[in-house]
């Protein structure tokens, strides 16, 4: 089963500043009782620990954990924190039997992007690169404005976080 892997930034709730925990001791136990429901679940933290207002952590499951992102905003609630995507460079990577069948994929992950797209108002830095390894071989970068527009659609699961590629050996995807 392939993984999906995201970055995460925890705070306190509005309503529930005050408490006398630190929001990493909170965030902390959200994830904790999260990864203990589902043995494909975990959890990594990067950042944020001494901090009292803010943790960040990334964040990995099975691409079919269809409930992991409810059962996190419900632990999340429970302590009272909140989470919110940590934009990053993301890639997609196909490695198919036939260039007919790769270009389905691509075909399929572009259509997605492209309606959602539709919907922003500012399109400027959501970019979509393309490096084609060979016939039957592609990965696709998004940029973390585009990244996080995909973050949660069934089309992007199995997309990995990444560091930003050298754009200019890649084309750029048009839409």
């Amino acid at each position: 089963m392939a993984k999906a892997s995201s970055g995460w930034r925890f705070t306190r709730i509005a309503a529930a500043i005050g408490r006398n925990n630190r929001v990493s001791t909170d965030a902390l136990g959200a994830l904790h009782a999260w990864e203990a429901e589902d043995a494909r679940r975990s959890y990594e933290v990067t950042e944020g620990l001494e901090d009292a207002a803010v943790m960040v952590a990334n964040l990995t499951t099975d691409t079919d954990d269809s409930n992991a992102g409810t059962r996190l905003d419900w632990h999340c609630m429970r302590v009272g924190v909140t989470r919110e995507l940590v934009p990053s460079w993301h890639k997609v990577e196909f490695e198919k039997v036939d260039k007919a069948e790769l270009q389905m994929f691509a075909t399929g992950l572009m259509t997605v992007f492209q309606r959602k797209l539709g919907a922003v108002p500012d399109k400027s830095g959501v970019d979509v690169y393309r490096l084609e390894v060979s016939d039957v071989h592609g990965v696709f970068y998004f940029s973390p404005k585009a990244s996080a527009l995909m973050m949660m659609d069934q089309a992007f699961h199995g997309a990995d976080p990444c560091d930003a590629p050298d754009v200019g050996r890649l084309r750029r995807i048009v839409l």
